[in-house]
């Protein structure tokens, strides 16, 4: 048996879960992130400058 070729329905379902799985780390990592430096008055360009993750 031979494997069938993709459609180009699963080719843009898989390319989706890979850019996904890709930034979800960095997503759940900056939420926080955001919500503290808000909580402490900073404003999202503020934060930006002043987080090392983003840099």
């Amino acid at each position: 048996m031979s494997p069938q070729p993709l459609t180009a329905p699963a080719i843009r379902r898989r390319y989706a879960l890979v850019n996904f799985l890709v930034w979800l780390p960095s997503a759940l990592a900056m939420a926080p992130m955001v919500l503290l430096m808000t909580s402490r008055g900073l404003g999202i360009g503020e934060g930006a400058m002043l987080s090392p993750e983003i840099m």
